[in-house]
């Protein structure tokens, strides 16, 4: 068995994971270790302008310069109206959007990990977790190799299963019950805006998805989205594409999608969680959650990978500035997630009012 010291160990190599160890790693040493071998498949398109912040503070502006990556040019909104708002981000400060190939770009942040040096235990799984005076012991296994890390911090960057705290014995609290079945097809336009709209049940959300391109150049492959309680899904009955797409045809905003799209190509996903949910605690002694781990958004929010880098800087910042042994660090920690739960659920009631998801 290989035996390692680390200040800190980081489980899970996603947005948070990666962003949290490029952001620590000027400052303590640190091991991040992932159970896959490299990024894989997820839900998520859009990264609003925000996020430029992150990405410029850490030196990694480059990586949305990829071709994988397309700007956003704003959306198209039938909430609460049968006509059209559009929500642009020509004014904004900080600039366009971005439709992200999720996987390219997590696999880039995996790939930077590498060339500043820092550690990364691929395809390993945290076999146990034990604390030995002020440390951790933690056992990582994989197919080739057993090792014991010992490390004064953890993080969990695992995602909405939180593994890794609620192994500690932290409780994740869920606020609702909503899923998203979720379908990529080609699409007959080339319009760079997302559109979204509501119904009495949940609501519906089309973008450009960099993750699937069609080879065609006449077609634009596009994420649909219909977010509801797992009840209502599975209700509907819905089976096939042609049964998702005859649901959001009656969409407002969604016909004429719809009527563009090839559905040859088209591929319905399974359901996945869109529910908000998060731990009781985010931090506690020698523990830290950042990302989804810590709490994960309604994607109405559209907040899901800004605050996976938010949350990452935050801890980043505090723990530069007041050390890993410090309870002030996680006083201050736990007191700004708080802070971010509170205006997240003051704007989803603003936002579901009136519907079932309120």
């Amino acid at each position: 068995m290989t035996k390692r010291k680390s200040d800190i160990v980081i489980v899970g190599a996603g947005i948070a994971g990666c962003i949290l160890a490029l952001a620590l790693h000027p400052h303590y040493h640190v091991i991040v270790i992932d159970k896959q071998a490299q990024a894989q498949e997820k839900v998520g398109e859009c990264l609003p302008p925000a996020a430029s912040r992150v990405l410029r503070k850490l030196h990694l502006s480059h990586l949305l310069q990829s071709p994988e990556h397309t700007t956003s040019h704003g959306m198209v909104s039938f909430w609460g109206s049968d006509y059209p708002t559009i929500v642009d981000n020509v004014k904004n400060p900080d600039g366009l959007g971005w439709h992200i190939h999720r996987q390219h770009f997590e696999q880039q942040l995996r790939d930077e990990l590498a060339r500043r040096g820092i550690s990364l235990l691929s395809s390993a799984k945290v076999a146990g977790i034990t604390k030995a005076d002020m440390d951790w012991q933690v056992q990582v296994t994989s197919q080739k190799s057993q090792s014991e890390l010992t490390t004064q911090l953890l993080i969990d960057a695992t995602g909405r299963s939180c593994h890794i705290a609620r192994q500690l014995g932290a409780k994740l609290v869920l606020s609702d019950k909503q899923m998203a079945l979720w379908l990529t097809a080609p699409v007959a336009t080339s319009k760079q805006l997302a559109v979204i709209s509501d119904e009495t049940h949940g609501w519906w959300y089309s973008a450009p998805s960099a993750a699937y391109l069609s080879q065609n150049t006449g077609m634009q492959t596009r994420v649909f989205s219909w977010q509801a309680p797992a009840e209502i899904i599975k209700r509907s009955g819905i089976a096939d594409v042609d049964g998702f797409l005859a649901r959001a045809r009656q969409v407002k905003g969604f016909s004429t999608l719809v009527d563009l799209v090839n559905r040859q190509g088209a591929r319905l996903h399974p359901m996945v969680n869109a529910n908000s949910a998060r731990l009781e605690r985010c931090a506690a002694d020698g523990w830290f959650a950042v990302g989804d781990a810590g709490m994960s958004f309604d994607p109405l929010s559209s907040q899901g990978m800004l605050h996976a880098m938010n949350s990452s800087m935050q801890l980043a910042e505090i723990l530069v500035a007041h050390g890993l042994g410090s309870t002030r660090a996680t006083e201050l920690y736990q007191l700004q997630m708080d802070r971010v739960w509170a205006r997240y659920l003051e704007h989803r009631q603003y936002f579901y009012h009136g519907t079932t998801l309120a």
